[in-house]
């Protein structure tokens, strides 16, 4: 069972520029998909490890970004180019 199948709420795609703050600070990402339950983002760096909490700043329409507390459920070591 992949990982698409195990999700109890639908994703929004999405490609929206956000700011990830774990332990080691704070840095750009890229937002992938969001759900009731869970958010996918890439980061040129590893934010942090399963059970570690993060805070995600999101954009928002009035221009003020949001700020969500946020679980790390997984994550992957693979380097990447840019977010």
């Amino acid at each position: 069972m992949g990982e698409e199948d195990r999700r109890i709420h639908a994703r929004v795609h999405v490609a929206a520029n956000i700011e990830v703050a774990g332990k080691d600070g704070l840095q750009p990402a890229v937002l992938k998909d969001l759900s009731r339950s869970g958010a996918r983002f890439v980061a040129v760096e590893p934010v942090g490890v399963p059970g570690e909490t993060l805070e995600l700043f999101l954009p928002s329409l009035s221009g003020e970004d949001i700020g969500v507390e946020a679980e790390v459920a997984s994550g992957c070591s693979r380097p990447t180019k840019g977010p």
